[in-house]
């Protein structure tokens, strides 16, 4: 095997984009950049500078049907609904490349250089509704997580140096065992397939609202996500590394709605990468 370099991880993810696109468009499948990569096409007309994935949203019909004919030599489509353990969306995986921890582990959520693939769902128009189902679907995710994760001491308040914060970091730490431990022994499938049944309750109804349920966020329960259908209703071409791919029409109440001022950039400090592994070419 040989390391991927950060540029040839991003070119990795633009080819496996570029032939999801092509499909979808071979196929008359919907799709729109969503997330980061959104963000990122609009604001520097391609990756955000530090980061390196792409995040592609679709409508759940579009979804469905790309998991049930998508076909490639190259790629495979990884899903609770194609019988995996995880994850809760899709991902279009890179056959020929893996994935490894900074610590030479396999890396659990993926087993190779892949791109994210959202659904996106009807929602009721009650705002009380659409609050009590993201948190109760946020709930089913966070037993999912607690199903197919391994054991971690909790890291997030390492840099601390008061006393409560170390008190908090082992609080944290023996609550995520105790959950993880619960939750290992049941079927991360299942808790999968729970979540996408709650995303999907509106699935044939005309309502006025709409977004991405499925989702790792648990920012504010995953509300900011769920916004007026119109901004979802068709699709607009914007620049994407020197490629025209789509956006919804409405990315900006949607970028608004994520980031705040989306086109201010965040503090230096901020300007880094979340993903925690490492990619190989498989040679």
């Amino acid at each position: 095997m040989r390391e991927l370099s950060f540029a040839e991880l991003r070119g990795k993810q633009l080819e496996i984009f570029l032939e999801f696109v092509r499909f979808c468009d071979d196929n008359n499948l919907t799709y729109f950049l969503g997330g980061g990569s959104l963000l990122g096409a609009i604001r520097h007309k391609g990756f955000i500078p530090w980061d390196d994935d792409i995040d592609v949203n679709m409508p759940r019909r579009d979804y469905e049907k790309l998991l049930e004919i998508f076909s490639s030599t190259k790629y495979e489509i990884k899903s609770v609904e194609k019988g995996d353990e995880k994850p809760l969306f899709a991902i279009v995986v890179d056959k020929n490349t893996k994935l490894l921890t900074l610590d030479g582990e396999e890396w659990d959520m993926a087993n190779g250089v892949f791109i994210d693939i959202f659904p996106i769902d009807n929602m009721s128009n009650n705002s009380s509704i659409r609050i009590l189902t993201c948190i109760f679907k946020e709930l089913i995710i966070y037993c999912h997580e607690g199903a197919i994760l391994s054991y971690i001491p909790t890291k997030r308040y390492k840099d601390g140096t008061a006393g409560i914060f170390k008190w908090k970091e082992r609080i944290r730490t023996l609550i995520k065992y105790i959950f993880i431990s619960i939750f290992k022994m049941s079927s991360g499938r299942k808790w999968g397939m729970l979540a996408n049944k709650i995303a999907r309750i509106w699935e044939n109804k005309a309502t006025d609202w709409a977004g991405c349920m499925i989702t790792m966020s648990h920012y504010n329960h995953g509300l900011v996500e769920i916004l007026p259908r119109k901004v979802f209703e068709a699709t607009i071409e914007v620049e994407f590394e020197g490629y025209k791919v789509k956006a919804p029409i409405g990315y900006d109440d949607y970028l608004r709605s994520l980031y705040g001022d989306y086109m201010k950039l965040p503090p230096k400090e901020k300007r880094v990468s979340h993903h925690e592994f490492k990619a190989y070419l498989l040679e």
